[in-house]
């Protein structure tokens, strides 16, 4: 969808596998009470939690998952301001005169 619009988001690999991970960590917490399905392990294998069991978020995979979520953030922020859709770009906010 951010293509659609012209904003490019370029992200590692790593981090992609992260972001879906969060998303199926989510998806259990918020709908399943925290149990983890057959469906995330499938999508998700990174989640390494046996289905039926509940996720833990430990203070390594908050961190994990904090560092994935900034990296994210701050290439979607990069890509919005390189897009169209941003008229001045930031190096000429400051030429300009008052």
């Amino acid at each position: 969808m951010l293509s659609t619009l012209g904003v490019d988001v370029t992200l590692s690999d790593h981090t992609a596998i992260v972001l879906d991970e969060i998303n199926y960590a989510r998806n259990c917490l918020l709908h399943r009470g925290g149990v983890v399905d057959e469906r995330s392990i499938v999508e998700a294998p990174t989640l390494d939690v046996d289905v039926g069991s509940e996720i833990v978020v430990t203070s390594a995979r908050y961190l994990k998952y904090y560092d994935a979520v900034s990296e994210f953030s701050n290439a979607l922020l990069t890509g919005v301001l390189a897009s169209r859709h941003i008229r001045a770009k930031p190096s000429e906010a400051g030429t300009r005169a008052s």
